[in-house]
């Protein structure tokens, strides 16, 4: 399990208080997780890759596109690890964070309908695929 080495990553987001770090150091922490996350994907390690990107989301202000870019990562990643449900739960956040019609708008859409299919509910993967063709053209 890949994930192991990168716990202390998670655990330390956790633990820094919002009160404590200033909204600036934040988001720059969040964008270097975010970073991390992608890295360590791209590298194989899918489990350290989701810790980085949950501590990356724990950082991270909610400010629309830049927080649903982090979901719909951890939610691609959740979702090449069997991990269907948890990966709906991230999508469903990144679409409802991103501004409507926007790239990362269409491939969540695209990718939950995937997590859909994973989980055989075809009713609603066609409806997300459909919604995911339609704004991508």
């Amino acid at each position: 399990d890949g994930a192991q080495p990168f716990e202390h990553v998670a655990s330390r987001a956790r633990s820094l208080s919002p009160l404590a770090t200033p909204p600036s150091a934040r988001r720059l922490a969040a964008a270097a997780q975010q970073l991390l996350g992608l890295s360590l994907s791209r590298q194989g390690l899918a489990w350290a890759g989701v810790a980085a990107l949950s501590a990356s989301i724990t950082l991270g202000d909610a400010d629309g596109d830049t927080m649903a870019h982090a979901r719909m990562q951890r939610g691609t990643l959740l979702l090449l690890l069997n991990r269907a449900t948890a990966a709906i739960t991230d999508l469903d956040a990144a679409i409802a964070n991103s501004l409507l019609a926007t790239p990362i708008w269409s491939l969540a859409h695209h990718r939950r309908g995937l997590a859909h299919t994973k989980l055989r509910d075809f009713e609603t993967a066609a409806r997300d695929l459909e919604i995911a063709a339609r704004s991508s053209s």
